[in-house]
């Protein structure tokens, strides 16, 4: 039979306290044979929002979980009202490739989650409710990364 080991961190001065619930019901906890992470099993973890630049095509982001997550992604977020995006408004980034020349591609690494948009100035640009294409993205939008733990 495998044994269970508790070991604190020898520089640290915290206490960790491990609390079961109010419960009249066996509950089995089942670990993977391998390292986990338990930090944020409260949902996804995200970076602060990057400034897209003219010059910069690729932008990324160190996740910190020392593996790659299965979930992962990118989304545009308004930070200037412009025709019916207000402030705060987002828009999730898919990897595409189009006809006109324009692509995006998301992907994660087991240090970094990513995005590249092709084109020099961000071609690949969302549609408006009007079907028309935004005109300078940039200028209106910033990008945000996030990984699922």
């Amino acid at each position: 039979m495998a044994t269970i080991k508790l070991q604190g961190n020898s520089s640290g001065s915290g206490t960790v306290v491990l609390t079961a619930p109010n419960t009249n019901s066996t509950r089995t906890i089942t670990l993977p044979d391998q390292d986990v992470n338990l930090g944020n099993l409260g949902g996804p973890i995200g970076s602060s929002l990057l400034t897209i630049s003219s010059d910069t095509q690729v932008h990324t982001w160190s996740h910190g979980l020392g593996y790659t997550p299965l979930s992962f992604g990118a989304y545009l977020q308004c930070i200037t009202t412009y025709g019916t995006f207000t402030v705060g408004d987002r828009m999730m980034v898919h990897t595409t490739m189009d006809d006109d020349g324009t692509s995006q591609t998301i992907w994660a690494s087991s240090t970094q989650v990513g995005v590249s948009f092709r084109s020099m100035g961000y071609t690949t640009q969302p549609r408006n409710n009007t079907g028309q294409y935004i005109r300078d993205i940039r200028t209106y939008f910033k990008v945000g990364l996030w990984a699922m733990p």
